[in-house]
C-alpha cells in the first residue's frame, strides 16, 4: 500500500495523506493545497480510484470505500 501511495502523482497523493491519513476535513485539506474543496474532493475520489486499480494489478482487490478505511485505519496506528 505505500509503495503504490507513494508512486501516485503528487497532487492526488497529497489529497488521501492529508484527508484519509491525517484526517483533515476537505475543507482543510483544501485550504493547505490552495485548490478549492471541489477540486480537492476530485483529487480524493480519482486518487482512491488510482490507489485501487494499482492494488489490482499486484492481485490485491478492494472497493474504494474498504480503500477508504483502510487507509484511515492505518492513519490511527
Amino acid at each position: 500500500l505505500d509503495e503504490e501511495l507513494s508512486r501516485l502523482p503528487e497532487k492526488y497523493r497529497a489529497a488521501i495523506v492529508l484527508c484519509d491519513l491525517e484526517g483533515k476535513s476537505q475543507q482543510e485539506a483544501a485550504r493547505q493545497t490552495g485548490c478549492p474543496e471541489g477540486t480537492l474532493s476530485s483529487r480524493l475520489t480519482r486518487a482512491r480510484d488510482m490507489l485501487r486499480q494499482r492494488l489490482s494489478r499486484r492481485g490485491i482487490e478492494v472497493s474504494t470505500g474498504l480503500l477508504a478505511m483502510v487507509l484511515t485505519h492505518q492513519a490511527a496506528w
